[in-house]
């Protein structure tokens, strides 16, 4: 077996180092979330293929996996578990901007409901 593959494979397994999970979570505010998914907005719009539904919805993906590695990152779980969480879609509880610091209060979390989709 490849040394530097056997490395990698136990990295996956290590909890966050502590400094940097520290890091992350003093960032990982719901004001620092709304911004970027104001600039990411701004740079979808670019395209004038994309229409606000598929924006609207790629945003609850986005903000679902930051949901997910917030989670992840507070309840010290390696990279592996992390990837291993349920998938979630999350949207705003606020209409203008998050005027709490609680994720809870900000943002609504839930499992995609694939129910309704038809292919082709």
């Amino acid at each position: 077996m490849n040394i530097s593959l056997l490395l990698e494979f136990v990295i996956y397994f290590q909890p966050w180092d502590e400094q940097l999970r520290e890091r992350l979570l003093s960032l990982l505010t719901p004001m620092f979330v709304h911004r970027l998914c104001l600039e990411i907005k701004k740079l979808f719009m670019i395209d004038t293929t994309n229409n606000r539904f598929l924006i609207s919805n790629q945003l609850k993906v986005f903000r679902g996996q930051i949901w997910n590695l917030r989670l992840a990152l507070l309840e010290n779980e390696s990279p592996l578990k992390m990837i291993q969480r349920p998938l979630v879609i999350v949207t705003k509880r606020y209409h203008r901007y998050p005027t709490s610091d609680v994720w809870e209060e900000c943002f609504k979390a839930k499992t995609p409901d694939y129910s309704g989709r038809r292919c082709c």
